[in-house]
């Protein structure tokens, strides 16, 4: 199987995470990482937090997409990633990746 990564953009509440756990529930091979799901494991909450806490879900999230990717998994990103920043932080940490 080829290994891809889609990368979610939109406002909040727009179906972002509904769409991407329906679409990982139904293909094999596919996981989610979410940045809301992370910040409410790691610190209970999904906003409101420090500059550091959110250093703290960044690396979360890389390490599950360079994991997923190093074990044949394909990833979904359903983060809100409306701005430019966020998609490219995904891009540049996948980029050369062989």
């Amino acid at each position: 199987m080829t290994q891809r990564i889609v990368v979610t953009s939109g406002i909040p509440g727009s179906g972002k995470t509904f769409w991407a756990e329906n679409f990982v529930k139904e293909n094999p091979g596919w996981v989610n990482c979410n940045r809301d799901d992370l910040r409410k494991s790691m610190f209970g909450k999904a906003w409101d937090l420090t500059k550091e806490q959110e250093q703290h879900v960044r690396n979360a999230r890389n390490e599950i997409i360079m994991t997923a990717i190093k074990n044949g998994l394909s990833v979904v990103v359903s983060d809100t990633n409306i701005f430019n920043k966020s998609y490219e932080d995904v891009v540049n940490l996948i980029k050369g990746f062989s």
